[in-house]
């Protein structure tokens, strides 16, 4: 390996990859952080000299190529691979080299003349300018070549021209943090020959060796300065324990393309055979050599193996939308009404299907915006479920507040507009809010809106929309809580305490939860206190040092809590302690349910995407139906209390014509009806005469495209109250403490004021009372005593408060 002498001509045209780089004559063999497999060729960037001596004449030291792939490179260092030395399966699989986070990618090809005389002299051209015909191929070109003192037009010999491909890439967050790139370049050369036989189809082959072998692979600092790396997570990341994002090899991912076009296998299995699958974790040194997880392998199934199916169930839904009624005037169960609204290809022509039928958006608008009611407000719960057709399917629920469950005093819920999607960023749950947005613009102004930790869709839907409180579901939050807690090897006991700090229960403590805050001071006031007596708890009870578990609340669950879980958060929403995501999980439940049962065997995981929508598109019909029945006394349901003057007896509905029932029931389907006085209505049940001239306590929500119509509202009742105070109660805060008390009398003048909850009962005793249970199930008996200016109401069920 000696050296080849070098004589360039006077028509060379040195050129260096960053003039900012330092440059190093030393010979001496460094190797990075002392690994023996990684010697850096040089510090400095490679001129277009260094570049072919490298890579067309192997002018290197055995001693110089590295021996491995070079990963997890956080300093300025160059290296030069042989491709079959380190059985590199495709030359683009040097950039996965395990550096945490995305890139911004760019390439660059030129092309050189190189000529080598019978005594191995170099000499290289300027950069010839190519010429190509209408397939890509170069044809021809010309370069500048000095001669007299004067630069003269030459035309190339394209036997030895060369193209130099230059592969650049600047790490984005560590750029966006320390306005200094962290660049890496991979050069290598190709003949003019082999790169017009692979430049259109190199992206796309598994394998592939090229010519020349050699690979050059550079990193360094534009500042010059090292500065840590910034990871960062996957694009479509939308949890927050989601690892960062770290690139797989290009070979890998072409293997995986192939095998999805064939392979029927689950993608979990599949991620396991895909790659190099005989390298253990013992013996693995990079991650990149297998597939990222099964869901890589799941988008690759829908992208390239399912491919024909997909388009052709999007084609399906796209007909179905074309062959829907489009009047604007249908009756409420009219089967052919419009449910799929829009279909948009986004995000490499990706689907996101819009669903929903006009009384689900005119539900939306009565029960939980201020322009239906300023009163009582349903939540918009939002959640995602997949293993539908092969998408993700976010669901919204509301509660229908016009109807109540037979079996309970509570509001049924019922699905509310419907997303159809392959990714969960952001744009995708904005682009749905904003299709329905377009069919009622009213709907910018949602009450409040509760979702799991899912950013992604809870910023979505909020871009959308104004003034709207957005609530965490109490579930969820408390599950991550305690996987943490576990994590970080708490014992039972110790997470028991920290949970009821933070969300009550048996074990909380006489300084009540964060959870049942009633103002943002008192919740900082007692969070402060909390993760001090947390910090003790970690050092006594776990060999954790320093504590992590603050660090992690004060991280991700603090803020969380204080601004969409405490109690004068839920106040302002108007929801129960307690509140969460279970009744839209239950709906996916159902859903589910519903596509197994109209598939005819299909489970809905492999159902057509037609078919599903169809499903889901009948279940909410049959609703509808159901909440029809409460006006006559069938059904599941029955009419709410502010809705009886809608209520029929059977006889006189069945007397009804049906364009009489179709008139009672849009009135019924569009009506807010206002709070009723707490007096009991008395008499016969009306006629539908009577209910359709009394306009007096209703209105119906117009359905127009403004978005500032509100309704004009009646005047509110004065709210019953309680003449006595939690401080009045004389109980010791140690036996039952304050917001307990406050609860308690919250509950019982909501009793007061909902009509029907107290009543006199059927007994010689003309004190005793029936009080609705908050269980809905069977009434309480009281029974009232005086005590001086108080009233003592004796109730076994709470003997032991």
């Amino acid at each position: 390996d000696s050296p080849i002498s070098k004589k360039l001509s006077g028509d060379v045209k040195t050129e260096r990859v960053d003039d900012d780089c330092l440059r190093t004559d030393d010979d001496h063999i460094q190797y990075y952080r002392n690994n023996r497999d990684l010697p850096k060729f040089s510090e400095s960037s490679p001129n277009v000299e260094e570049i072919f001596n490298i890579c067309l004449l192997h002018n290197i030291p055995e001693e110089k190529l590295v021996k491995t792939k070079p990963t997890r490179i956080k300093e300025t260092a160059t290296f030069v691979v042989q491709q079959d030395l380190i059985h590199l399966k495709h030359p683009y699989d040097v950039e996965a080299d395990d550096t945490p986070g995305s890139f911004i990618k760019r390439d660059q090809v030129r092309f050189y003349q190189a000529t080598i005389s019978d005594d191995g002299e170099l000499s290289l051209s300027t950069e010839v300018h190519v010429r190509k015909n209408n397939k890509g191929s170069i044809i021809g070109g010309t370069y500048n070549r000095r001669e007299n003192g004067k630069w003269k037009s030459t035309t190339a010999d394209l036997s030895k021209l060369y193209a130099v491909i230059r592969k650049r890439a600047v790490h984005k967050e560590t750029l966006k943090q320390f306005d200094t790139s962290f660049t890496r370049y991979v050069i290598f050369v190709m003949p003019v020959q082999e790169y017009d036989s692979v430049h259109g189809t190199l992206t796309t082959l598994k394998e592939y060796n090229i010519w020349l072998k050699m690979i050059i692979v550079q990193y360094y600092f534009s500042s010059g300065n090292p500065v840590p790396i910034v990871p960062s997570k996957h694009g479509n990341a939308t949890k927050e324990d989601t690892p960062f994002y770290r690139p797989t090899e290009h070979s890998v991912k072409q293997e995986c393309k192939e095998a999805v076009k064939s392979c029927s296998t689950a993608p979990r299995l599949l991620a396991e055979s895909i790659g190099d699958a005989d390298v253990t974790i013992l013996e693995s040194t990079t991650d990149s050599v297998r597939v990222r997880n099964p869901k890589q392998v799941s988008n690759y199934k829908f992208n390239y193996g399912s491919n024909s199916k997909s388009s052709d169930e999007i084609n399906d839904v796209i007909l179905m939308l074309l062959q829907q009624n489009q009047e604007k005037d249908f009756f409420i169960l009219e089967e052919n009404q419009p449910f799929v609204r829009e279909v948009l290809f986004r995000q490499g022509c990706q689907p996101a299907v819009v669903a929903f039928t006009n009384q689900t958006l005119t539900d939306v608008l009565r029960f939980c915006t201020r322009a239906g009611s300023e009163n009582s407000f349903s939540p918009l719960l939002a959640d995602t479920t997949f293993n539908i057709a092969e998408y993700y399917f976010t669901q919204t629920a509301y509660q229908n507040l016009s109807l109540r469950k037979r079996d309970s005093v509570r509001h049924p819920w019922f699905p509310g507009p419907l997303l159809i999607h392959r990714n969960r960023t952001t744009e995708d749950f904005q682009y749905f809010w904003q299709a329905v947005k377009r069919e009622k613009p009213q709907l910018e102004g949602l009450h409040a809106v509760c979702t799991d930790e899912d950013e992604a869709l809870s910023g979505g839907i909020l871009q959308e929309t104004r003034g709207t409180i957005h609530l965490l579901g109490l579930e969820h939050v408390q599950d991550s809580i305690e996987r943490k807690l576990t994590e970080l090897n708490f014992p039972v006991r110790q997470r028991k305490l920290i949970q009821a700090d933070i969300f009550g229960g048996p074990a909380m403590g006489v300084d009540g939860c964060l959870y049942d805050c009633e103002s943002e001071e008192e919740f900082n006031q007692k969070s402060k206190a909390f993760k001090t007596k947390w910090e003790n708890i970690e050092r006594s009870s776990t060999q954790n040092n320093p504590p992590k578990f603050c660090t992690y609340f004060i991280r991700y669950k603090e803020k969380q809590i204080r601004e969409k879980m405490t109690k004068y958060i839920r106040d302002r929403a108007g929801v129960p302690r307690g509140f969460g995501q279970n009744p839209v999980e239950w709906l996916h439940y159902m859903s589910k349910r519903e596509i197994d049962a109209e598939a005819d065997g299909v489970k809905h995981r492999d159902v057509s995407l037609t078919a599903a929508v169809s499903s889901l598109k009948n279940r909410v019909l049959r609703l509808y139906q159901d909440a029809a029945k409460a006006l006559y006394g069938q059904g599941p349901y029955r009419l709410d209390e502010e809705y009886e003057k809608f209520s029929l007896d059977y006889d006189s509905w069945k007397d009804m014509s049906p364009e009489e029932r179709k008139r009672l029931m849009k009135r019924f389907f569009t009506s807010i009806c206002c709070p009723p006085m707490p007096i009991l209505r008395e008499g016969p049940i009306p006629t539908y005469d009577e209910i359709i001239s009394n306009d007096d306590e209703t209105q119906s929500v117009e359905i127009t495209d403004s978005a500032t119509v509100v309704p004009s509202l009646p005047t509110i009742p004065q709210v019953r109250r309680l003449s006595i105070t939690a401080d009045q109660f004389g109980i010791s805060e140690e036996i039952v403490p304050n917001s307990t008390l406050r609860d308690m009398i919250k509950n019982a003048e909501a009793l007061l004021n909902e009509p029907g909850a107290i009543r006199q009962a059927a007994s010689d005793d003309l004190r005793i009372r029936t009080v609705k249970s908050r269980l809905g199930k069977v009434p309480l008996i009281v029974k009232p005593s005086k005590t001086g200016n108080q009233l003592e109401c004796q109730c076994s069920v709470y003997k032991a408060v």
